[in-house]
């Protein structure tokens, strides 16, 4: 009998235990599937609106500033034969076609 109880003893407390964890995991599980629900029929909360005060400002027409300039599109010149180039046949600024010059 003693040992039944030393075995039947630990192994019926671990049972509780387990128990219990379930039955807790299930209330947290339902309560979780619940709130879903109710978020669910109440739909998407409404957006967030920001206003201000609108007031008349008087603004500058010009803005200095230090910076850079590139060109975005460019043209590399290079001849096939030693020489040099003593002429260009389009103007700065003109839109060239290939074959064209």
């Amino acid at each position: 009998m003693r040992r039944l109880s030393r075995i039947l003893v630990p192994v019926l407390v671990l049972l509780v235990l387990v128990g219990g964890l379930v039955a807790v995991k299930f209330k947290q599980i339902s309560l979780l599937i619940h709130t879903g629900e109710e978020m669910e029929k109440a739909g998407a909360p409404p957006e967030t609106v920001s206003t201000a005060v609108v007031k008349l400002e008087k603004w500058e027409g010009t803005l200095t500033a230090v910076g850079s300039v590139t060109a975005a599109k460019g043209v590399a010149l290079s001849n096939d034969a030693a020489g040099v180039v003593t002429r260009l046949h389009f103007d700065s600024g003109a839109t060239v076609k290939s074959g064209q010059v």
